[in-house]
């Protein structure tokens, strides 16, 4: 998916493509022991249970500013985005 024109910025998001690949990745989180960061989110913010909503990745390359965009409603404060940065090497070129 591509952002609308107003983000000045060339981002492309990627999700799972099914339900299977979600599941997937959610096995993958929980090896590298993302549950406990989820339990500790709960317990810190008193929250009786956590959903993972959705699991991709964004490409950016170029952003003139940011937007804070609201996905939720009706949640009393309690969504988080959990974004994990990937660093590409230096000097390589955009491919």
């Amino acid at each position: 998916e591509r952002p609308a024109s107003h983000w000045r910025s060339d981002a492309h998001w990627f999700n799972t493509a099914d339900e299977l690949s979600h599941e997937e990745m959610l096995r993958v989180l929980a090896r590298g022991g993302f549950d406990e960061v989820l339990k500790g989110l709960g317990e810190t913010y008193n929250l009786d249970t956590l959903q993972v909503d959705s699991f991709g990745f964004i490409a950016v390359t170029h952003c003139d500013g940011g937007y804070i965009h609201h996905d939720f409603e009706d949640v009393e404060g309690k969504v988080f985005d959990i974004l994990f940065e990937i660093d590409a090497p230096k000097d390589i070129g955009p491919e």
